[in-house]
């Protein structure tokens, strides 16, 4: 009997974790994988991002706190969240770190790659999500 009980508050708990209230964060690729897809999704955003993305994120981008090469380090930024991530890739409206110039980010290639390949763009964000 106590197992049952058990096992209704798990399943309680479960579906009342699915639903979607108002204000909620809302489900995303990154968010919605299990720990053996997230690892292998990281796996390959970290080769996209240094070899299967052109322009490559890794020709502007260092990984290693305050080292500029074009584009700010990407040190730390795992902290801004995804959502962040997805919109700075992929959105032309968001302004650029502050001390860089606007328009250098190549985000028209990466728009157009995100309609082509969003899984792609969601391998990569889930790398930059281990930067923290």
């Amino acid at each position: 009997m106590r197992r049952v009980g058990l096992m209704a508050a798990l399943f309680l708990m479960l579906a009342l974790t699915a639903c979607e209230h108002p204000g909620s964060p809302r489900s995303t690729p990154v968010a919605d994988q299990t720990f053996a897809e997230s690892a292998e999704m990281q796996r390959r955003g970290e080769w996209l991002f240094r070899r299967g993305v052109r322009p490559s994120c890794h020709a502007c981008h260092s990984l290693q706190a305050g080292r500029t090469i074009v584009g700010p380090s990407l040190a730390g930024v795992g902290n801004k969240g995804e959502e962040y991530l997805w919109r700075v890739i992929t959105q032309e409206d968001v302004p650029p770190t502050p001390g860089f110039a606007d328009g250098v980010m190549p985000v028209r290639v990466y728009a157009k790659w995100r309609e082509e390949h969003e899984e792609q763009v969601a391998d990569l964000v889930s790398f930059l999500l281990t930067l923290r």
